[in-house]
């Protein structure tokens, strides 16, 4: 069912995500589809984890999945991505991960991700994310732009865990936000509050417009 389809007759947009602690703390794809559900665009969300996109690649059960033709949309996270930004990971298995999906019907994201605390490494993070989707065809959700521009707009937000990497509940509805509007390409007037303030909802909400761009 496309996308538009599953829009116009109220059917859930099935989604499955493959990702690592990034996407499984706080559960955003339960979060996406809250979002969903507030906006009457209903999201049947899906989730496999592992460590790296390197590792679910070798997984026949998670390959099995994303080629069984059963998603409309794909998205994948966890490429292995050096902290020091000195050294190369292979990618090959993420480029192979997007194709298989598309191969089976599904429209493929990359959820690039946030920066760690206090480390500039936004766009290096979503360059080594445009690599995998130069070479696969797959759309890239700019999580990590979204994050920044909230920062901008509210410095010192508490978005990240304590760790310094994972995000807190509230840099998770951050994520969330960015992801729903690039699956979705929400543009309709108002705005979605996810149990937040409603100052708050309506800054995530206009941060996450760079997802539509």
């Amino acid at each position: 069912m496309s996308l538009l389809a599953a829009l116009v007759i109220g059917a859930p947009l099935r989604v499955l995500f493959l990702g690592n602690s990034h996407t499984q703390f706080n559960d955003v794809p339960k979060l996406v589809a809250s979002l969903g559900r507030e906006r009457g665009r209903p999201i049947s969300a899906e989730s496999r984890s592992g460590p790296t996109l390197y590792d679910m690649y070798g997984d026949s059960q998670i390959r099995n999945a994303v080629s069984s033709g059963r998603y409309e949309m794909i998205v994948l996270q966890a490429q292995a991505i050096s902290t020091s930004h000195r050294f190369t990971y292979s990618n090959k298995e993420a480029i192979a991960l997007a194709k298989e999906g598309k191969q089976a019907g599904a429209k493929v994201f990359l959820f690039s991700e946030w920066p760690r605390r206090g480390v500039d490494e936004t766009t290096y993070i979503e360059g080594i994310y445009k690599k995998i989707a130069d070479a696969s065809g797959a759309k890239i959700i700019p999580v990590g732009r979204v994050w920044d521009a909230v920062l901008r707009e509210q410095k010192g937000l508490p978005l990240w865990a304590q760790d310094g990497n994972h995000a807190s509940a509230l840099g998770s509805r951050v994520a969330a936000y960015a992801i729903y509007r690039s699956l979705t390409q929400d543009k309709d007037a108002g705005f979605p509050m996810l149990d937040l303030g409603r100052s708050q909802a309506e800054m995530f909400w206009k941060a996450s417009g760079i997802a539509l761009e």
